[in-house]
Order: structure tokens, then C-alpha cells, then sequence
């Protein structure tokens, strides 16, 4: 009886947590389809990279970025409030080489949002930067972008860690905890508009209905 309660209240989590997770697209799948505690189950034992993704929530922010400097898995230095400020949509993440949670899927995804955009990822930016300074040297960014395949749209930061730490805390981003990055994805359409602040794991498919989306409003 016990244990029958536990997956009982497991279920009811779990669709209260889907419930948060698709309503940036205007359907209530959550009343349209309850979380059996079989489903939970099985959803337990799929790996660690594939549990949450897909869930998220969306919200309109504003941000000042800071005028710092970064530099690129070239060592060249970039201003980015200068690259920020720039026309046309960004799409940006916090990353890292190093961590060990989730950086791996956030990558991979990340990385597959032009696939997904085809033709119309022409004009998106995206960045990435790294909040481990210590660590993620240019050397570091640029087999990371050999990894994922990255194109010259797509830009690998760091910098210094106070830097760092100002980019982060003006995208609400900071963490003491450098080993456990939040999913975080931000998306911009022009300079000078909000941005879309993606938390959760999204998956590249999302991201580029997100990107879609605030294309075309």
C-alpha cells in the first residue's frame, strides 16, 4: 500500500512537471495525457543524459550586458558587449569543458540547432562561454568546437574569472558551483530586444522551434 502511494504522488509530480514544460506552446498535452507511474518508471531507468530533456521553461528577460573582454579559441580578444550589441539574432549558453553533469548534452544539443534551422540558421550567432577560466583556455575551446563540429557562426568565449563572473551574474547565471552548470539557453532576435531565457535541458529541436518562433514575432 506503502509503496503504491509513492508512485501514486510520483505520477502526479510528473505531470505537474510536464505541465511547466509545454505550455510555452499553448497545448495542455498534460490534460490530454496522464503520467502512469509505469511511465515514471521507465523513464527512471533511461540514462542520466536523456532524463529532462526536452523540459523547460520559457521567459521573456532583459539583460545589460557588461562591457568586458573575452577571448575566442583563436586567443583573439573580443569586447562582448561589442559582439552582443551587434544586429541580428544570438542564441548563447554558458559551457564548459570540464564539468560533470550535464555539459555534454547541453554541447550536443546546442550543437544541433543549425541542422535543425537549415537555411535559416544563415544569419544566427551563437556563443558559448566558458564560466572555468581556469581551465577552458583557448587551446581547450578550440578542440571543443573541432568536437562539436562548430561553424564560424558559432564562438567559444573565455576570459578572465572576474569577467566571467560579471557575464554570468548579468544573465542570472552565476554559481559558486562551477561542477554543476544550470541549463541555461538564451535568445535574442535584435539588439536592444529581451531575451528568451530557455532553463532546462532543451533539446536542439526545441531550441530551434524557440528560435523559429521568435523569428517570427
Amino acid at each position: 500500500m506503502k509503496s503504491t502511494l509513492l508512485l501514486m504522488a510520483a505520477g502526479i509530480a510528473g505531470s505537474a512537471l510536464l505541465t511547466n514544460v509545454w505550455a510555452h506552446e499553448g497545448h495542455n498535452h498534460a490534460a490530454q495525457r496522464s503520467v502512469a507511474p509505469q511511465d515514471l518508471a521507465q523513464e527512471d531507468r533511461r540514462p542520466r543524459s536523456e532524463r529532462g530533456l526536452g523540459q523547460y521553461q520559457r521567459s521573456l528577460q532583459v539583460y545589460v550586458v557588461p562591457d568586458v573582454a573575452m577571448v575566442n579559441a583563436n586567443g583573439r580578444t573580443i569586447r562582448i558587449r561589442e559582439l552582443l550589441a551587434a544586429d541580428g539574432p544570438v542564441m548563447l549558453n554558458f559551457i564548459s569543458a570540464h564539468c560533470a553533469t550535464h555539459c555534454s548534452e547541453l554541447n550536443r544539443e546546442f550543437a544541433m540547432v543549425p541542422e535543425k534551422l537549415g537555411a535559416a540558421a544563415a544569419t544566427l550567432r551563437m556563443v558559448s562561454i566558458s564560466i572555468y577560466a581556469e581551465n577552458d583556455v583557448p587551446k581547450q575551446l578550440k578542440a571543443l568546437a573541432e568536437q562539436f563540429g562548430a561553424g564560424r557562426n558559432w564562438q567559444f568565449l573565455t576570459g578572465s574569472i572576474d569577467d566571467i563572473e560579471a557575464m554570468q551574474r548579468a544573465f542570472d547565471s552565476y554559481d559558486f558551483n562551477k561542477s554543476d552548470i544550470k541549463p541555461l539557453t538564451f535568445l535574442r532576435p535584435v539588439a536592444g530586444k529581451p531575451w528568451v531565457r530557455i532553463n532546462g535541458l532543451a533539446s536542439a529541436e526545441n531550441l530551434a522551434r524557440e528560435y523559429r518562433t521568435l523569428m517570427q514575432n
